[in-house]
């Protein structure tokens, strides 16, 4: 198993190798801004910061907001079936 290297700071530009992985997901997420939050979610969980928290990774992580990321994780419906 490929072990996940951690960046030190969250990219402006989106990571080709997470937008790879991401494309597969592509069709549950219908809205394009839930497909940017998601995006930029896991951007952010690959940033060395020591807080994981939608607070915490909207101010490391370009072009987004805490209330889009905690969105995604609260108000958005998931059909965990369908994705895993």
């Amino acid at each position: 198993m490929k072990k996940t290297q951690r960046i030190p700071q969250a990219p402006i530009e989106h990571m080709p190798e997470l937008a790879e992985l991401l494309s597969q997901f592509q069709v549950h997420f219908i809205r394009r801004k839930n497909r940017h939050a998601a995006e930029r979610y896991l951007t952010g969980l690959l940033t060395e910061h020591p807080n994981m928290n939608c607070d915490t990774l909207a101010t490391v992580v370009p072009h987004t907001n805490e209330q889009s990321l905690q969105g995604l994780l609260t108000t958005l419906a998931w059909d965990e079936n369908a994705l895993n």
